[in-house]
C-alpha cells in the first residue's frame, strides 16, 4: 500500500534510513553519511507530503516529494512552473527487487505536476537505470565536495 506520510511515521522512517545507510556505506556509495538525512530533515519532507509503501504491516520504501522546489540543480533542468522533485527514495534492502520504487514513482506520475525530477550520484548504477527505465531522461551532470550528481527529468 502506498500513502503520504505523517509525523506518525517519524521513527519507522528513522530505523528505515538507518537501514539504507549502512547498506548505502557496504556499496561504497558517497552519500548519505555522518548526520544526513536527520529528524528534522525527515520532518521536513513529512510535511511535503512525501510518500510511504508499507508491506507486512511496516514501512519499507519512501519518498521525499518536494512540490516546485527550487534548488542546487535548477539551472540544469528545463523550465516548467509546475514539477515535482523527488528525493531521499528509499527501499528496505530486505526489500528490494520486488518494485517497490518503481510503484512509488508510479503513484507520483498520477499527481497533478507537468514535469517530474531527481538528481543521483554518478555511481548509483542502479538507481539510474531504474529511472531510464521509468522515461526519465539525463539532462545535466553536476560535479560537487561530497560528488558527482546525474540529473534527471521526465516531462508528461
Amino acid at each position: 500500500m502506498i500513502r503520504f506520510g505523517n509525523i506518525n511515521d517519524l521513527n519507522e522512517i528513522l530505523e528505515l534510513v538507518k537501514l539504507v545507510k549502512i547498506d548505502i556505506k557496504n556499496r561504497n556509495l558517497n552519500i548519505w553519511q555522518d548526520d544526513y538525512p536527520n529528524i528534522e530533515i525527515i520532518k521536513d519532507d513529512l510535511n511535503n507530503k512525501s510518500l510511504v509503501f508499507i508491506l507486512d504491516n511496516k514501512i519499507v520504501g519512501f519518498m521525499a516529494t518536494l512540490p516546485n522546489k527550487v534548488d542546487l540543480f535548477e539551472d540544469s533542468f528545463n523550465i516548467h512552473n509546475n514539477f515535482l522533485f523527488f528525493t531521499r527514495v528509499m527501499v528496505n534492502p530486505n526489500y528490494r527487487r520486488l518494485g517497490i520504487a518503481k510503484e512509488m514513482f508510479e503513484h507520483a506520475f498520477k499527481l497533478d505536476y507537468s514535469s517530474f525530477r531527481i538528481t543521483v550520484v554518478t555511481e548509483n548504477t542502479n538507481a539510474k537505470q531504474l529511472y531510464i527505465n521509468l522515461g526519465f531522461k539525463l539532462v545535466g551532470n553536476k560535479e560537487y565536495p561530497w560528488g558527482a550528481h546525474e540529473l534527471y527529468e521526465k516531462t508528461k
